[in-house]
């Protein structure tokens, strides 16, 4: 897997209801796990990945990073360079 592919859109929602940041960063997680899902082989592998801090991040685990487009950019590609066998 060497492509960004996309998850869901962030769609309106009623008043009440997840805001757009929020949407946002689950749409993010939930590209994020997919790809960590086949990198790790196993659903409790990839959420363990994505709450433990990381040395290529600054010590930041994953899942606090998708809240930016920038913070999405970095985790994507750390996730993307496992998935290549290349080891930071």
């Amino acid at each position: 897997m060497n492509e960004v592919r996309i998850v869901g859109r962030c769609v309106r929602s009623p008043i009440g209801c997840w805001s757009a940041r929020h949407r946002c960063f689950q749409a993010r997680y939930e590209q994020v796990f997919s790809i960590a899902l086949e990198v790790f082989g196993s659903r409790k592998k990839a959420q363990r990945w994505l709450v433990r801090s990381l040395v290529g991040v600054g010590r930041q685990a994953p899942c606090g990073e998708l809240c930016t487009p920038m913070g999405f950019t970095i985790i994507h590609d750390e996730i993307m360079r496992l998935d290549h066998g290349i080891r930071a």
